[in-house]
């Protein structure tokens, strides 16, 4: 009866933590009139399905011109991406092509590098080629940036689809998306969506790039951000209506699990009290069933599991429309179990997928 007792008031405890966390700093950043200058950078490889809708994007943002560059970092793409974007280049002053041939780290953290050495600007943007920027995303990276930020990240959500696979990523995403932002709300940053992504240059330059982050060929945003805790910096999010980042999800299960494996795998190299908070937290999450399974034999058992899913409802709920979600009651019910046993089975198949860029 303790246990029980005890479980159920740490489950609320834990949720109401990251409702406050999240509302802490609801407030959005302070109008600023200062342009600062920004260096957008894609890394890109065979994405001339996606560039031209990128482009399309990001020279529609509600900013200055001439204070942002566009830099696409091609990664030895065979479908004729460099080609067209060198023909770009010749209609806006702005956008600028350059070959990641001579990469000097392995992946994708290889083209970020080229493009950042080619960067003119003290603030460094990161997206991907499959993202759609909305018009204001430039201007409240300004606004973070002027209040003296070294990292800041924004909201990354996927666009709705009428297909499983898409509800169970975009759930998936808001659940992520709570708890990163809720942590760097309590001064905890330790991951991002790297497809909403911006720091300073100076910052660049005194964790040495990319250079301590090739532990595995993925995490250029979450292992970037672990550099960035231990050199001290100031790191910041934000989501603000019209300054989101959106993308496609992945249209199969097969491509769904091998992106998440690749993910998940990043986490085997967080800071130790990021690898405990997040532990603790995803265990507190799976004991509930636990408790499903001893109700077969002790009925007010229950109670975990349904004080849990309570609060999972209430939570979502309650955050979602900030981040541009609509999950119905059921939905969240059905995809918050989908999502917890997707954790193990995704760690699980990190050890085996092979990485690759």
């Amino acid at each position: 009866m303790i246990l029980i007792f005890f479980t159920a008031l740490v489950i609320i405890s834990a949720n109401l933590l990251l409702i406050f966390f999240l509302i802490k700093e609801d407030k959005k950043c302070e109008s600023n009139d200062n342009y600062l200058c920004f260096s957008i950078i894609i890394a890109a490889r065979n994405e001339i399905k996606n560039l031209p809708g990128l482009l399309d994007s990001l020279c529609r943002l509600d900013y200055t011109e001439k204070k942002y560059e566009i830099i696409i970092s091609d990664d030895n793409s065979d479908d004729g991406s460099l080609e067209w974007l060198t023909a770009q280049t010749k209609y806006r002053n702005n956008i600028k092509a350059v070959s990641a041939k001579e990469k000097t780290l392995p992946g994708k953290k290889g083209a970020l590098e080229i493009g950042v050495t080619n960067a003119k600007f003290e603030n460094i943007l990161i997206t991907d080629a499959d993202c759609r920027p909305e018009p204001d995303w430039l201007s409240a990276f300004n606004r973070k940036f002027s209040e003296g930020f070294d990292l800041v990240f924004s909201a990354a959500p996927f666009f709705s689809q009428n297909s499983f696979v898409n509800k169970i990523a975009r759930f998936e995403n808001l659940r992520s998306i709570i708890l990163t932002f809720a942590l760097c709300n309590a001064n905890l940053p330790y991951s991002a969506a790297a497809r909403s992504f911006g720091y300073t240059k100076s910052l660049y330059n005194n964790i040495n790039g990319y250079k301590n982050t090739t532990d595995t060929l993925s995490g250029d945003d979450d292992l970037f951000i672990r550099e960035a805790v231990k050199a001290g910096a100031r790191i910041g999010c934000f989501a603000e209506k019209g300054s989101m980042v959106f993308s496609e999800t992945k249209s199969t299960f097969k491509d769904y699990f091998n992106q998440k494996a690749r993910h998940t795998s990043t986490s085997n190299y967080y800071l130790l009290k990021h690898k405990i908070i997040l532990g603790s937290w995803h265990l507190l999450n799976l004991s509930s069933f636990i408790f499903l399974c001893a109700a077969l034999f002790y009925p007010f058992a229950l109670a975990v599991p349904a004080v849990k899913f309570f609060a999972d409802i209430l939570l979502c709920s309650a955050i979602q429309k900030k981040f541009s979600y609509n999950f119905k009651f059921p939905d969240i019910l059905g995809f918050q179990i989908i999502y917890e046993l997707n954790l193990i089975t995704n760690y699980i198949f990190s050890f085996l997928k092979k990485k690759s860029w």
